[in-house]
């Protein structure tokens, strides 16, 4: 599952990111839902709540508060990424 979210989670983001620059909600929408989801999955509460924001946001089409909000989640993965760093080193090939 860490793998997994490693993988995946920074395309989520550039996908929230390109979707409040283009003012697409359904994309922050769907690229949150996503993101909240993993987040949750990994018990990264404060980050799914952030996730659930963007969600929001998104749903509602007022894309006023999300780079804000995106903002504040990509500082938020940050430290979800040391802390499961820590409890799950990354695997060398």
């Amino acid at each position: 599952l860490v793998e997994l979210f490693r993988a995946d989670y920074p395309g989520s983001l550039r996908a929230a990111q390109e979707a409040i620059d283009t003012q697409n909600a359904e994309g922050l929408r769907n690229a949150s839902h996503a993101l909240k989801g993993a987040l949750a999955n990994l018990s990264a509460t404060v980050a799914s709540a952030l996730a659930a924001e963007l969600e929001a946001a998104g749903k509602s089409r007022n894309l006023a508060p999300a780079q804000a909000t995106l903002d504040c989640l990509t500082l938020e993965l940050g430290e979800v990424m040391r802390a499961l760093e820590s409890l799950c080193p990354m695997q060398t090939q």
